[in-house]
């Protein structure tokens, strides 16, 4: 109210209006010009007022709509790697499931696979809106999934093996499993379809056993030691995993150095990327399932729910996407049994 008045204020001085007031108001003394010090009558108030008012919403009008603007520009796009809470996607609840324990998750950009480490199934949900679509049953301990889009791995960490599925009825696919070996506490897997990295620990007595990403060949199951990644020190529990097929990130689910984490390694080399790497405190409570299109990267916590957003660099591959005009299964409707559709609209 204050600031009001002070342009009021300014406003009156510099009004023409009292200018012609002052200057009709003016007396001529011999050589010498005197003002009257009278009040001006309401009419000139009442104009006075207007002018201001006038200057004032002037100013607002040119000021205010680049406040603004500057205002949603400065919030619009979250740095990358930090939290993207409008792209985070609330799961719906599984039909007669009511304990869940989430863990690896993967999708093709239209719908989203998630492993249930307690009953030992396989999850469906739109990946557009989270709604859930289907379920098959798995190994008994499955904590990571991939597929190449035709068969979909499972890893199962009490077996030490992964397991192959064909991704449109769920169905064993016992050629394409892999046998992990001497690996103790696989987690995560990915592949670029050539080779499958699995995190885990060397078999050995030592306090601090060797942390990697073993490789294997993926068509034929079979150990390809030279594409191994040692991972750092301090990522001692490497969890979920995922590849843009340049770098590959690691989830952990934390240790008294770092607490949920997604670490970052170059592929082709193995070296550690701590410019990719960053923390998921201020989201999931630990990263046990992550997933990215290369826009978004989704990671999935210990509590079912939600998974939480966090923004990629630009750099970073993404999924393709449709051309114009392209089928786009990620927006397709489905209408109840029985419906006859005449005409759609949508805003």
């Amino acid at each position: 109210m204050c600031a009001v008045r002070v342009i009021y204020g300014v406003c009156y001085l510099i009004s023409p209006a009292k200018s012609v007031y002052i200057t009709l108001n003016a007396v001529q003394t011999g050589n010498k010009r005197r003002f009257l010090s009278s009040p001006p009558p309401p009419r000139i108030v009442v104009l006075f007022m207007l002018v201001s008012a006038v200057c004032t919403l002037t100013w607002l009008a040119l000021h205010a709509p680049s406040a603004r603007t500057s205002a949603q520009t400065s919030t619009a796009t979250p740095a990358p790697f930090e939290r993207d809470s409008a792209k985070d996607l609330s799961l719906s609840s599984i039909p007669g499931v009511t304990n869940v324990w989430p863990r690896g998750i993967w999708s093709d950009g239209v719908t989203i696979w998630m492993v249930n480490r307690q009953s030992g199934t396989m999850h469906a949900f739109n990946a557009r809106d989270g709604a859930y679509i289907s379920s098959f049953d798995l190994t008994k301990r499955p904590t990571s999934v991939w597929s190449d889009g035709a068969t979909i791995w499972v890893l199962d960490d009490t077996f030490l093996k992964v397991y192959a599925y064909t991704l449109s009825d769920g169905s064993r696919d016992e050629d394409q499993d892999i046998d992990l070996g001497s690996v103790s506490n696989p987690y995560g897997i990915w592949s670029d379809g050539v080779t499958m990295w699995v995190t885990g620990t060397e078999d050995s007595d030592d306090e601090d056993p060797l942390k990697k990403l073993w490789a294997y060949t993926l068509s034929s199951g079979s150990r390809d030691s030279a594409e191994d990644i040692t991972l750092s020190n301090s990522n001692q529990e490497p969890r979920d995993i995922w590849s843009d097929g340049v770098t590959m990130w690691v989830g952990d689910e934390g240790n008294s150095e770092d607490n949920s984490k997604v670490y970052a390694y170059t592929l082709s080399n193995g070296e550690r990327d701590e410019d990719k790497e960053f923390n998921v405190d201020n989201g999931p409570d630990e990263p046990l399932g992550i997933w990215s299109d290369g826009t978004t990267m989704w990671v999935m916590g210990r509590t079912f729910g939600t998974l939480y957003a966090f923004r990629m660099p630009d750099d970073t591959v993404k999924l393709p996407t449709p051309s114009p005009y392209d089928r786009d299964p990620l927006w397709d409707v489905s209408f109840p049994a029985n419906t006859a559709v005449t005409s759609i609209w949508a805003d």
